[in-house]
């Protein structure tokens, strides 16, 4: 995980817009994500995060998912079933929202994400991670997917398991531990990210 960073911000406390490369090493939202992550890293909360997707007649649809790491370019990784309702949902609607609430250190990540899903089409370094993300499910994790325990763990993913690709488009992140409240938005925008800290929302 990355180390903690202080968010870019005014110093009035009331609000403050500034610009943030998109080609830097890491984006700033990632940097405070990293570090609320490792400071609640003990609690359960920490490995599962929020989904919502929209179904075929424009209803939300909401669920909890394991948050698997960061791609090359600080995608968020979600591992999915081809056979799921919400890879039918992201097939035809592909932005979708990430809710994180860290009850631990009281902060709350929303991420407006573009999903892109990689089964066995994948290709490049999807394909790699898709085949290292397997690998890693063992016998018991790959079950998930094959119906059964397999006699050793197979090196080959099937067709089901799918890799699940969030580009964060926008991230919000509110401290509740403040007094008043702090939230930083960052919006992604052009070649950089606009970032504004807003106080008391």
């Amino acid at each position: 995980m990355q180390g903690s960073e202080r968010p870019p911000g005014g110093a009035d406390g009331a609000q403050a817009d500034h610009a943030w490369p998109v080609n830097s090493p890491v984006p700033p939202w990632r940097t405070a994500l990293s570090a609320a992550l490792q400071r609640g890293s003990k609690a359960p909360e920490a490995r599962y995060m929020q989904l919502a997707t929209v179904d075929a007649l424009g209803c939300p649809r909401n669920r909890s998912v394991v948050f698997r790491g960061f791609g090359p370019t600080s995608e968020l990784l979600v591992l999915t079933d081809a056979r799921s309702r919400k890879m039918a949902e992201l097939q035809a609607q592909s932005t979708a929202e990430i809710c994180w609430y860290l009850a631990a250190t009281r902060e709350q990540f929303r991420l407006q994400v573009r999903c892109a899903l990689h089964g066995a089409g994948a290709q490049g370094v999807w394909a790699s991670l898709r085949t290292e993300l397997w690998q890693a499910r063992g016998a018991r994790g790959q079950a998930e997917w094959l119906g059964a325990v397999p006699a050793s763990a197979l090196a080959e993913a099937v067709d089901d398991f799918v890799l699940l690709v969030c580009e964060v488009q926008q991230a919000e992140h509110l401290q509740l531990r403040t007094d008043p409240h702090t939230e930083v938005v960052w919006q992604r925008a052009g070649a950089g990210w606009n970032t504004a800290v807003l106080r008391g929302g």
